[in-house]
């Protein structure tokens, strides 16, 4: 600021100009800060939305495999679908509890399998649940239901 004969005569232009920069400087460091503390945020939320998802799917097959309504097998061939038969890669049972909401009542035939995750580079279980009034005792529990897997669990590095 220049003063003329005792009188301010205002701001020269480089002062202007140096003073307009601080203020810039400032409020990118201070915007920068603040998108860094949201993204940080965000991604704690993801986490913890993630987590909370399979900790509700876990206990979810935790209470349905806890109520596996296990049946006599009294001739081989005969009730295939009434046997609990598991590998490494599926396990197949009949439950009192449904974990999908399309199978509100009764008894369902449920089987689990994991299989490589091409999208997420591990593992996913995908489950297959029908109601088993409905279910023709003829058909290779086997291959039932191939087409209608849902997948419940993706991303897993170890099963």
């Amino acid at each position: 600021m220049r003063i003329v004969e005792g009188k301010p005569a205002g701001f020269t232009l480089l002062e202007v100009i140096i003073s307009l920069t601080i203020t810039s400087v400032m409020l990118v460091i201070i915007f920068g800060a603040m998108r860094v503390g949201v993204r940080a945020w965000e991604k704690g939320e993801q986490d913890l939305d993630e987590r909370m998802r399979n900790r509700v799917v876990l206990d979810m097959m935790k209470r349905q495999l806890a109520s596996i309504a296990f049946r006599e097998q009294k001739e081989e061939g005969k009730n295939r679908f009434l046997s609990v038969k598991g590998d490494k890669t599926s396990l197949r049972f009949i439950s009192n509890v449904a974990l999908l909401t399309s199978n509100e009542f009764g008894v369902v035939f449920v089987r689990y399998t994991v299989e490589d995750d091409a999208e997420s580079n591990g593992k996913k279980i995908e489950i297959i649940e029908k109601n088993f009034v409905f279910i023709d005792p003829e058909d290779d529990p086997d291959k039932f239901g191939m087409d209608d897997r849902l997948t419940i669990l993706s991303g897993i590095s170890d099963v």
